[in-house]
């Protein structure tokens, strides 16, 4: 028997349609020498009394260290064991694996499949623990994995990693959460290591913009006619003081028509600009938060409605790049579907090779890439889409077209002026080929002018006119949007995509941030809690940045991973904001140590 286990019911249903397992059984589906089953409604974690042990004990004995971590089946929220349904699911999970010649992997994140089921895909023989290679709802795609199977190899070690990881993530945690009820009450606040830092990013910007004090400078500009069109040149430099600015400005005005500037630079560059690849997840989320201002939330929700319904699917491979059959299979797939919609067929049109390959290069990096449509034809009505998921869905269409558009090419111009000794520039950027860019409305430097090289020469004077001070005052950091948030979290490595979009859900979801338009705002609580740990190892971007890296990489021992627990919690307790006159002092033992982490982060 070949056993399929799959993220969720919905999902599993169609493994099992295709496959011919037809009789639907308790927890699975079996036929035609398939059982399919589903890891949705099973909940493995650490024992609860690991958390009780950390109630019992009073703020100056944490950290605690437990010398095992039990896994076991965690009860549901109110109540105080397992229910008997999920133990009976994974008992049945239990026998399939253990009556199976092989068993497939059909779920999106390895790691989370380890923990939940690690214990038991462990006693899979050898070579007979598969992951499958092309994740698709379609009929073709489900076909297409089983053929195209990926042997999961060292799952021993990758489920010894996952745990590990997860250990790591549950000791700072679990003690700096603990810490903080015994000073605000039970469920007041919550540690984790991604989210906090996530916070401190989000406070960070909103009190930088709060506190910011506007600033003004001045530049310099002078216009020169050539071949019958006027330019624009301003000064390099910006101006700190009006009088400066002034000054220069009057000697200019004199000048006029009297004593010309030098040509000192001519310069031509041309840059390709690439068809935009294909989205990611991280990609989509971006997007969707600059076009329509949806939270990571939101999306992700919008998305996983178009995954079950099999209308989007994205490629799973062991390679950095899928191979780019892949892409046009799912072009030749919806190709003829797309053209019936007036503005898809528009933009099909203006494509000059069809059969081009699709670009990687940028993708890859993440658990999963390339998100494709499927060729399953999108009908509103009968997957009953809100507006906000025909949306998501409309632009990965706009983006799968034109990701095989031709390449464009732009030419910029720069010429440099001289004026006792200040330095004058304008540029001027003309699309050359439009490939790509013409499907769209966007605009891309001065794409109704045709390119022509003006003639301008090194060493030329040049009479000018129309001087004139141009003033520019700084303005407030904008607020964070879920689009920057993740853009600055990845310049600190702050877990994977699905981590971060975790971390900023329980954020919203424990009250410490809120959302106005497409910003994120910290909440009251949020701004409290930041107050406490802005200077602190769990509150830095960095310092948990560099953890999570290493930690990710198996590059921590235990030893390096209580000491983080150690520093993060002595760190807590030292704070006269939490506990006032009874805050313990670090010391110098500890003090060392918290230097050289936040030293090897820096």
């Amino acid at each position: 028997m070949i056993t399929i286990i799959a993220d969720t019911q919905h999902i599993a249903k169609r493994y099992a349609r295709i496959v011919g397992a037809s009789d639907e059984d308790t927890r699975h589906y079996v036929g035609n020498n398939y059982a399919v089953t589903w890891l949705e409604g099973i909940d493995l974690g650490f024992s609860p009394e690991l958390s009780q042990t950390l109630d019992r004990l009073s703020p100056t004995a944490l950290p605690y260290f437990p010398d095992r971590y039990p896994v076991v089946l965690l009860p549901a929220d109110g109540h105080l064991k397992p229910s008997e349904k999920m133990a009976n699911h994974a008992r049945i999970l239990s026998e399939l694996i253990a009556n199976s010649t092989y068993v497939y992997v059909a779920t999106s994140d390895l790691q989370e499949t380890l923990l939940k089921a690690g214990p038991m895909l462990v006693t899979v023989p050898k070579g007979f623990l598969f992951q499958l290679h092309l994740r698709s709802l379609s009929a073709k795609g489900i076909r297409e994995s089983l053929q195209n199977r990926l042997q999961i190899r060292g799952v021993q070690q990758k489920y010894e990693q996952a745990l590990k990881k997860r250990k790591a993530e549950w000791l700072i945690s679990a003690n700096a959460t603990h810490l903080l009820e015994k000073v605000y009450g039970k469920g007041s606040h919550q540690i984790e290591p991604i989210a906090t830092p996530l916070l401190s990013l989000i406070c960070r910007r909103y009190k930088a913009s709060k506190e910011h004090k506007p600033e003004s400078t001045w530049q310099v500009n002078f216009s020169i006619e050539k071949d019958g069109e006027v330019y624009k040149f301003t000064s390099d430099k910006q101006f700190d003081s009006v009088a400066d600015a002034n000054a220069l400005y009057i000697k200019m005005r004199k000048a006029m028509g009297v004593e010309p500037v030098i040509i000192s630079d001519v310069s031509v560059k041309t840059e390709e600009l690439h068809s935009p690849g294909l989205f990611d997840y991280h990609t989509i989320l971006l997007a969707a938060n600059k076009h329509f201002g949806f939270g990571i939330v939101h999306t992700t929700k919008c998305l996983q409605k178009l995954f079950d319904n099999g209308l989007i699917t994205w490629p799973f491979t062991k390679e950095h790049l899928i191979s780019q059959n892949y892409a046009r299979q799912f072009w030749n797939n919806t190709v003829h579907d797309l053209r019936g919609n007036s503005r898809w067929e528009q933009m099909i049109l203006k494509i000059d090779q069809p059969n081009q390959d699709c670009i990687w290069e940028n993708y890859g990096k993440r658990d999963h890439i390339g998100i494709c449509l499927t060729e399953r034809k999108c009908n509103p009505d009968v997957f009953k889409l809100t507006k906000d998921e025909q949306r998501i869905y409309d632009l990965i269409t706009e983006r799968m077209i034109l990701a095989f558009g031709q390449n464009a090419r732009m030419k910029t111009s720069t010429v440099w002026a001289i004026f006792e000794g200040h330095d004058f520039k304008v540029e001027k950027s003309t699309l050359t080929e439009k490939g790509w860019t013409a499907m769209t409305n966007r605009t891309f430097g001065n794409t109704d002018t045709p390119y022509t090289n003006y003639h301008w020469h090194e060493g030329e004077l040049e009479h000018f006119y129309g001087v004139s001070i141009t003033k520019r005052t700084s303005q407030p950091i904008p607020l964070h949007t879920a689009e920057t948030l993740l853009m600055e979290a990845d310049l600190f490595d702050l877990g994977t995509t699905k981590e971060k979009a975790d971390a900023v859900s329980m954020l919203f979801e424990n009250g410490y941030v809120d959302a106005f338009d497409k910003e994120i705002v910290p909440t009251e609580k949020g701004l409290a809690l930041y107050s406490v740990i802005r200077d602190m190892i769990i509150g830095s971007p960095l310092q948990m940045g560099h953890f999570n890296r290493r930690l990710s990489l198996g590059l921590y021992s235990k030893a390096q991973i209580n000491n983080y627990t150690e520093a993060v919690v002595r760190e807590l307790l030292s704070s006269e904001t939490l506990f006032a006159k009874r805050a313990v002092p670090i010391d110098r033992a500890t003090k060392k140590m918290i230097d050289n982490i936040k030293k090897e982060a820096s």
